[in-house]
């Protein structure tokens, strides 16, 4: 029960602050239905170490300047420490209470990830400056619907987040393969073009479009190392490559000749065209390891400033310091480094790449071996997303990756239960 709290607190906070109460303040509500998470012993133990690291930060913070506000640097902390121990609490689960709460969890997750979808097209389509496309303060989020008037608008039922879309894809195909009723079959393929279509609508966003289609990415992958080592051809796989491909060759062309498409399009398919892709790709790494560009302990402005809108009032106090100059502030690694200088990499170490490490760990230990392969590419996503610097310090994004988390130890902990009653019967 307190999974579908929190989904649906997740779910709607974007509609209380856009329509009724716009203080930030709403956004830790979510997280208090996730206090009955139970830890196993090694979990506890790496809280602990963790709680070791975050003494020098507040140390640290204390003796700055007050620049950031005591709001922002509990929030900073919540994204640094507190979510990679919420996630390995939650995929390091094997045991759910009530079978069909669990059920009707998935079912709410397609619910609320379809609905964010469609409205998510409905908003991008819509006219700017109508009601349903009011602003809101969105100094959390790092996702919105491209340029101008419509910058800073935030979704209805949730801020457009792909880690939404991921949930109700991986969602949608557990209901699918374990549903013997052929009605949600049909309306679920229905279900997934609107989650595709939504990302087509707001390709300004190129991690909402390329995010949402990662569980089709990984299965691609999967079929063609699949194909390559145990030569097991299947039409499905087949008919899936060669869709994908086909996909793929047709999107780049679009690409390439993106100013020949209309204006609905011409500014998202320019975002991908090799040039803007490369340069921002190279962005998340190429400054990881220039020593010269780590401010010093004294320089660095430590946590709760590059969070929220005092990222914004403090901006060009932040571009003096040499290592929080534009992107260097902007994705996780780097923007950890910015805060702390060389403290920085202990916590990429700990806060980052042993949880990654983990998260692998458990995903060839334990969910690549349920029968249920939607859970498996959902804890693969979220190691990657812990790899590729995802940008926890955003809330949509900690919700979002929680969600995916959520979803898939609950797909992963009914395949258990299946198994073991099947085991027992035997």
């Amino acid at each position: 029960m307190s999974y579908i709290l929190f989904l649906l607190t997740y779910a709607f906070e974007a509609s209380l602050r856009k329509y009724l109460i716009s203080s930030s303040i709403i956004i830790f509500i979510k997280y208090i239905f996730l206090i009955n998470i139970k830890f196993k012993k090694y979990i506890f133990n790496y809280a602990l170490i963790l709680l070791c690291l975050i003494l020098p930060l507040i140390i640290h913070a204390l003796s700055k300047a007050p620049t950031a506000s005591i709001f922002l640097a509990i929030y900073d902390l919540l994204g640094i420490f507190l979510s990679p121990i919420l996630v390995l609490a939650i995929l390091s689960n094997d045991k759910i209470k009530n079978y069909a709460l669990s059920q009707r969890f998935l079912y709410f997750v397609v619910l609320a990830g379809s609905l964010h979808s469609l409205l998510t097209i409905v908003q991008a389509v819509s006219d700017p400056i109508s009601f349903i496309n009011i602003g809101v303060y969105g100094e959390y989020s790092n996702v919105n619907f491209g340029d101008g008037a419509v910058v800073n608008v935030t979704g209805i039922l949730a801020t457009p987040s792909p880690f939404l879309n991921i949930s109700a894809i991986l969602s949608i195909w557990y209901l699918r393969d374990c549903s013997n009723k052929n009605i949600f079959s049909k309306i679920s393929y229905i279900l997934e073009f609107i989650i595709f279509l939504s990302g087509i609508f707001n390709l300004t966003a190129r991690t909402y479009f390329i995010f949402s289609l990662s569980p089709y990415f990984i299965i691609f992958i999967k079929s063609i190392i699949q194909t390559a080592i145990k030569l097991k051809v299947t039409k499905k796989i087949i008919l899936f490559i060669a869709v994908f491909i086909l996909s793929l060759i047709l999107f780049i062309n679009k690409v390439t000749n993106f100013e020949t498409q209309s204006d609905n399009l011409s500014l998202g398919l320019r975002r991908y065209q090799s040039a803007f892709l490369l340069e921002r790709i190279t962005s998340y790494y190429s400054d990881l390891f220039n020593l010269d560009n780590i401010p010093s302990i004294k320089e660095a402005p430590g946590i709760g400033t590059t969070v929220g809108a005092n990222e914004k009032n403090n901006d060009e106090y932040l571009e003096s310091i040499e290592g929080c100059k534009g992107v260097r502030r902007e994705w996780d690694f780097n923007r950890l480094l910015c805060i702390s200088g060389m403290y920085g990499y202990l916590l990429i170490l700990f806060c980052r790449l042993i949880p990654a490490i983990y998260l692998f760990k458990i995903y060839f230990s334990c969910y690549k071996k349920n029968k249920y392969k939607s859970s498996s590419i959902g804890i693969l996503i979220v190691s990657f997303l812990f790899l590729l610097q995802t940008q926890f310090q955003f809330n949509d994004v900690i919700a979002g990756v929680l969600c995916i988390a959520i979803t898939s130890n609950t797909i992963y902990s009914i395949g258990e239960k299946e198994k073991k009653e099947l085991s027992e019967r035997k």
